[in-house]
């Protein structure tokens, strides 16, 4: 019972404890629980949950802000009735992955609320205790603000000479800012993602080294020398992420080739120093940061009375007891401070001692104190010191570099001589005056600069105005006491230093292009290729939009430009006016009519280089170079926008001396002779790598042609040389004689042949089908030696038309002989009956007793039979003509009196039209021989054409005049004249070019008879004629010789 109850009050304790935890458990989740929703509340981080299926089940103020709705219209439904639609689909299927088991984090750029957000999204699933997922949990921060600060870092970057990139653990890049990309002539894309060996080559070695260091948890910094010569100072630094893991790296180079650069002055000016050092009567000392001794002149080394040990520190040189004193002193002046007067007891090597005043200055480089430099001045020697003094000012007086000396308030002092000598003033104009209000010094920087240690360059100007460039030095001077008393100024020369320097380096960047373009060229680089270089060269050298070179056309009428070389600028406003397609060959090129007396063909005819600052005169290039498709105000509107000031235009020759382009440099700052010598010297060098270029590319290009050619030609060549051996032959030649090129190369050719004459031969066309070759040799030349091209066609066809032609002609002039003899037979077999019904109609018109409808018939009769005897008689004397039996009667005559009778004939005819008849015979024509006959029967026939189409009150003329070969005559009227497709028929029998004018006079018989009449004579008819415009009927009869007929 006892045991019972101690087990009852050990329970009861038991409980009693657990109950007490219990409680304090709550109290703990009850706080902790606080804690989460005073969190949840005030988070600026979205925080959510989803169900199963998807829906809200709770969101965090933030997120009722973020979308701008309560809770209550947010809980309860899915992504797809509150985000945006793009942004519900991708987070539809981030969803999905984490009700999978999946814990996503996406990050996304999307308009939510009108505003445009980017947000990083976290999920992962929520799970009971069995494990199984019931939930979502969610968080998203807003990372909007955070890229803008990066993208303003990037361009703040961009803005200046710096560079940055971060790397990820496997050392590729994930950023890329500043000039990195432009050093590299690489877009930022082409780095993102990939290692630095495989962007930067050889480059990538130095910073793989130091990555390595940095993702390993180190900080470095060390230096990195550009490809184009500049210099960075790189700090890599490791990149943690909130666990202090090492995620990447990220590396920020500063720019510090000036630096380097003012590091360079500065050690010529200690160079200077030494040197002016060795000459003062005190003794000058240089020390590091612990004071070790790093130079002394050779009176410190005097005093010291032997060379000093090496290491030797300035406190060893003074007493033991004034050591401490002394380090002092040497901390101030590592401060920054300059000390003056100094007293100290200084120890030779020897023991001895002897005192001493001290001045000690900082050595700053970089605005921070790496050293000291000191002044020891022998006190005991007060006399000789004075003395020194006299020969420091004579000396100074002597001195190449002007020398001033100025009070505490900027006030001159004095001034050595060399004032006059280097600008021109006297020592009197110059003293008493502020150092602000000196004439040779055009501004106060001066003033500002005072107290700097660092030489700084400025503009000098002397009294007749030149400008000049000055080095000027400056040092502070203080009393005992350590207060500033005045300056101490040196001012060199440097103008002509400079000028030599500025014209060395123009001289090496003309001469490393030039080398450039050559080494392009010999290794094979195409002319786009020198163009481009030149182009970017040029653009880096005189800060334009580069050179642009104008390549003539082959027909000499238009300049072309090729676009890869245009500046951005020019080449977007150039494509505004011609488009695509407008003035372009191609997209890539853009063809510039040459305008006579134009901008272009000016330069090109002068054939002188020419700078051009005239707005007027860049104003007509812009014109000229959009095709003058704009109107004026449009190309002023361009001219302000590309703000070109200055351009320089070198014509470029060829070999020969032609003109075959022009380079063009054009810049937004004015151009001088300086530029015109440098870029007319580029110019000439380019014109002698350009000509060889493309005379290369041609001869190239012609040899490929002429190859192509010949090996498709279907005509056969061999090349043989003077001992009838083959050298060459195409397949062509295989194929004629059924044998590999092998049969024929280096053997003798078995063709009988020579040179200048055809010679046919059997050849191979199909299988087993013969043909006939024609050989034709010519002399040439071939690898220099003198040679003979064979040229064998096919000519088994020609020779086939040419056995069938002749056959036809045989054939055809027997049938026309048939058809004129038939012709002539006929027409004798009709006159008789056609004159028998003249004679009939005639008497029947005697007859008193007719009847007026009797006449009227009786007389359409008689017209028609005299119409038919006059066809009878044209086609007989046609056939006459044309079968060689009419005989010529052959005299000596006289032009003017046939066409006397000739007009005398048609004058009736052309009085009732109301048609003047004009003749114009020269004098002294040649007399002709001929049948006066029918020399008038075609007169006549071309007289009465003439007044038939000259409309009534027209004029008609008739010319003679002596020609080459003879008598010229024409006849021309001002009619309707005969279209230009119908020329060549009108001397064709029958031939009518208006039927329903002409059949009512004729047959179209007249122009055959004239022709066979003017061929019988050994002469020549023909028409010269525009539709509407009249017509012009000429021809010839020889003065003398033998006629047909």
């Amino acid at each position: 019972m006892f045991a019972d109850r101690t087990t009852q009050e050990k329970l009861k304790e038991v409980i009693t404890a657990a109950a007490g935890e219990r409680d304090k458990t709550l109290k703990e989740l009850e706080q902790t629980k606080k804690i989460i929703d005073a969190i949840f509340e005030t988070t600026p981080d979205y925080i959510f949950t989803k169900d199963q299926d998807k829906k809200y089940t709770l969101v965090n103020p933030a997120m009722e802000t973020l979308l701008q709705k309560p809770a209550s219209e947010i809980k309860g439904k899915t992504d797809e009735h509150i985000l945006p639609k793009k942004l519900a689909e991708k987070t539809r299927e981030t969803d999905h992955n984490t009700l999978s088991g999946k814990i996503s984090r996406e990050e996304y750029t999307e308009t939510i609320s009108d505003i445009q957000t980017t947000l990083e999204i976290v999920k992962m699933p929520l799970r009971d205790r069995k494990g199984k997922i019931k939930a979502i949990f969610g968080t998203a921060r807003d990372l909007t603000e955070h890229k803008k600060t990066k993208h303003a870092l990037q361009q703040l970057l961009k803005s200046t000479d710096n560079i940055a990139f971060i790397l990820d653990k496997k050392q590729r890049y994930t950023g890329v800012f500043g000039q990195l990309s432009e050093i590299f002539n690489l877009t930022e894309e082409q780095f993102i993602g990939k290692k630095m060996q495989d962007v930067l080559g050889d480059e990538a070695i130095i910073h793989e080294i130091y990555s390595e260091r940095a993702l390993n948890g180190e900080e470095t910094v060390y230096e990195w020398s550009t490809p184009e010569s500049r210099d960075y100072l790189m700090h890599l630094s490791p990149l943690r992420n909130p666990q202090g893991e090492i995620t990447g790296a990220v590396c920020v180079g500063q720019d510090i080739t000036e630096h380097k650069k003012a590091a360079k002055k500065l050690r010529n000016s200690e160079n200077r120093f030494h040197e002016l050092a060795e000459l003062l009567p005190e003794m000058v000392f240089e020390a590091d940061e612990d004071g070790k001794i790093t130079y002394t002149n050779h009176r410190f080394m005097e005093y010291n009375r032997g060379k000093l040990d090496e290491g030797l520190s300035i406190l060893q040189i003074i007493t033991p007891r004034e050591r401490k004193r002394a380090w002092k002193d040497m901390k101030r002046a590592l401060r920054g401070e300059q000390l003056r007067g100094c007293e100290y007891t200084l120890q030779r090597r020897d023991g001895s001692t002897f005192p001493a005043s001290l001045h000690i200055t900082p050595i700053i480089q970089g605005n921070k104190p790496v050293g000291l430099r000191g002044l020891v001045t022998d006190s005991t020697e007060i006399k000789k010191a004075q003395e020194t003094r006299e020969k420091y000012t004579q000396m100074l007086q002597r001195s190449p570099e002007i020398i001033i000396l100025l009070d505490k308030r900027g006030n001159l002092l004095d001034i050595n001589e060399r004032i006059h000598g280097m600008l021109g003033y006297r020592r009197e104009e110059i003293i008493g005056k502020n150092i602000c209000d000196v004439p040779f010094i055009p501004n106060t920087r001066i003033m500002d600069n005072l107290s700097e240690t660092i030489p700084y360059e400025t503009e000098l100007i002397s009294k007749t105005g030149e400008k000049k460039t000055g080095l000027i030095h400056t040092t502070q001077l203080k009393n005992k006491q350590r207060d500033v008393t005045g300056e101490f100024i040196i001012i060199s020369d440097v103008t002509e230093r400079k000028k030599a320097e500025y014209e060395i380096r123009q001289q090496t960047e003309d001469i490393s292009l030039i080398n450039s373009l050559n080494i392009t060229a010999n290794q094979g680089g195409r002319t786009t290729k020198i163009l481009h270089i030149l182009a970017e060269e040029t653009r880096k050298m005189f800060s334009c939009f580069g050179a642009m070179i104008y390549l003539l056309s082959n027909d000499k009428k238009k300049l072309i430009l090729s676009r890869e070389h245009i500046h951005k600028d020019i080449d977007r406003e150039l494509m505004k006016v011609v488009g695509r397609n407008a003035g372009t060959k191609t997209r890539r090129e853009v063809m510039i009519p040459l305008k006579k007396g134009g901008f272009y063909d000016r330069i090109m005819m002068d054939g002188k280089p020419e700078l051009i600052n005239d707005s007027g005169k860049i104003q007509l290039f812009l014109g000229e170079l959009m095709g003058n498709r704009m109107p004026e105000n449009h190309i002023l509107t361009i001219y302000k926008t590309l703000g070109i000031k200055s351009m320089i235009m070198v014509p470029l020759y060829s070999s020969g001396g032609e003109c075959i382009g022009l380079m063009e440099v054009s810049r937004r700052k004015p151009f001088n002779k300086s530029d015109l010598r440098r870029l007319s010297f580029i110019a000439e060098n380019l014109t002698t790598i350009l000509n060889r270029k493309l005379a290369e590319e041609s001869l190239k290009a012609s040899r490929a042609s002429l190859h192509n050619i010949v090996e498709k030609s279907a005509d056969g060549v061999l090349v043989i040389d003077k001992d009838r051996v083959v050298r060459y032959l195409n397949p062509a030649v295989e194929s004629f004689f059924d044998k590999d090129a092998a049969e024929f190369i280096g053997k003798p050719l078995e063709l009988p042949f020579k040179p200048g004459e055809s010679v046919e031969v059997d050849i191979m066309r199909d299988k087993d089908d013969q043909g006939v070759g024609e050989v034709r040799v010519v002399e040439t030349r071939w690898e220099g030696e003198p040679a003979y091209l064979a040229m064998i066609r096919d000519i088994t066809e020609r020779k086939k038309m040419e056995e069938t032609i002749r056959r036809q002609v045989d054939e055809l002039m027997r049938l026309d002989q048939a058809k004129t003899e038939f012709i002539s037979i006929a027409g004798h077999e009709l006159r008789t009956p056609a004159q028998s019904m003249i004679l009939a109609t005639d008497i029947l018109l005697g007859e008193p007793n007719l009847t007026l409808s009797e006449k009227k018939y009786l007389k359409i009769i008689q017209k028609e039979c005299l119409r038919l005897k006059k066809l009878i008689n044209d086609l007989l004397e046609l056939s006459s003509l044309q079968l060689g039996k009419t005989e010529l009667s052959i005299k000596e005559l006289d032009v003017g009196s046939i066409l006397a009778d000739a007009i005398e004939d048609v004058s009736l005819k052309a009085k009732e039209k109301k048609i003047s008849l004009r003749v114009n015979k020269r004098r002294n024509l040649n007399r002709i021989k001929g049948d006066r006959d029918a020399l008038n029967r075609v007169l006549i026939n071309l007289l009465g054409n003439a007044i038939k189409f000259t409309p009534e009150g027209g004029e008609v003329r008739v010319t003679a005049s002596n020609g080459a070969s003879g008598v010229v005559v024409c006849i021309e009227d001002n009619g309707l004249g005969v279209p230009p497709e119908l020329k060549e028929k009108l001397f064709d029998r029958f031939f009518q070019v208006n039927p329903m004018i002409e059949k009512k006079e004729g047959f179209g018989l007249g122009l055959s008879i004239c022709k066979e009449i003017i061929d019988a004579h050994n002469g020549n008819i023909w028409c010269e004629s525009e539709e509407g415009g009249g017509s012009k009927f000429c021809f010839t009869i020889p003065s003398g010789g033998e006629m047909n007929g």
